[in-house]
């Protein structure tokens, strides 16, 4: 909501703002119009942070049909060991039990719109199998999404695992006075 506010008050009072180039006042028309640009630009982040947690949800749930709205045809994903899977290997996996999710949690989410395409970065937290092995995880994930046909799908996934923390070994002295 402060982001909101902050981009009204821009629209409103910075002056300039998708005024003609040169002018330095506005109409009440733009101001109108920013308030509106701002607006969409808004309620597409919500939508896009929506469909991150929806999309989590159709994971846990196993729910293939959700998965393939979700996902446009083409979508590729990029795993954390650097394997790229296609939208109907992903898929199959979900419906055959090869990936079963019992967590599947997002946060720090972040939207970059960028007209009809997205970027969304978040982290993931993930309690779950692949093919029978532990892939539980916490991950860095971005997104691209493009709007089409009036709605958002993902075109484009990526994961990393963040690099663990490692203490230093050694006295503090050592460590301290390297």
């Amino acid at each position: 909501m402060k982001t909101l506010l902050t981009l009204i008050s821009a629209a409103c009072i910075g002056g300039t703002v998708l005024a003609e180039p040169g002018s330095q006042t506005t109409t009440p028309a733009t101001k109108k119009v920013a308030v509106e640009v701002v607006a969409e630009v808004v309620l597409a982040e919500r939508e896009l942070i929506q469909l991150e947690n929806d999309w989590a949800k159709a994971y846990l749930a196993r729910d293939v049909k959700a998965l393939d709205q979700i996902a446009a045809e083409g979508w590729a994903f990029t795993g954390a060991d650097g394997d790229v899977y296609s939208k109907a290997e992903d898929l199959a996996d979900v419906a055959s039990g090869a990936f079963v999710a019992t967590v599947f949690e997002m946060a720090d989410v972040k939207v970059k719109i960028f007209g009809d395409t997205a970027v969304v970065t978040g982290r993931q937290t993930v309690r779950a199998t692949y093919k029978g092995k532990d892939a539980s995880a916490v991950y860095r994930i971005t997104d691209v999404w493009q709007r089409r046909d009036g709605r958002w799908q993902a075109i484009s996934s990526h994961l990393s695992r963040p690099a663990p923390v490692v203490a230093p070994t050694g006295s503090l002295t050592s460590i301290l006075f390297r």
